[in-house]
């Protein structure tokens, strides 16, 4: 029976530098933050144009889009453009920056006296869908690590 191997040798400061190489990067996470971030903002853009949750499932159709023959939240599209993402330190922030936004994500009562029951139309999160493209951003970004 025959064997091969390939023996690699390091010395201590060459493996040392490797590792503090990768500590160092390990504690600026800001630019595969801000990858996911953009990868987010794009996703939840998109899915403002198919009408979707997260998940994939439809939204309720809105009153305005069911007359006009419209999009369910995109008429004027400031909703849309409001999708933006942060990175503060060690933090994502993601969301979207119109205040009336909370209401169609939840659902609730809106509008004069409280009379207008707006149905959830999840907007943000993360589920299966997004989850595989996130691996791969971090993924890459741990790979790149020990370059």
């Amino acid at each position: 029976m025959s064997a091969a191997f390939i023996e690699i040798q390091f010395s201590g400061d060459q493996v040392f530098h490797l590792f503090k190489g990768v500590e160092l990067g390990a504690r600026k996470p800001q630019r595969m933050l801000d990858a996911i971030g953009a990868y987010l903002d794009s996703d939840v853009t998109r899915r403002f144009l198919e009408g979707v949750t997260p998940a994939g499932t439809k939204w309720p159709v809105s009153q305005r889009a069911k007359e006009e023959g419209g999009k369910t939240l995109v008429d004027t599209t400031v909703l849309m453009s409001g999708v933006t993402h942060d990175v503060q330190g060690d933090d994502l922030l993601h969301g979207l920056t119109e205040i009336y936004s909370a209401i169609h994500h939840f659902g609730g009562m809106a509008g004069r006296g409280k009379k207008v029951k707006i149905p959830k139309r999840e907007i943000l999160g993360i589920t299966g869908r997004q989850q595989p493209r996130i691996d791969k951003i971090v993924t890459n970004w741990m790979d790149g690590l020990w370059d």
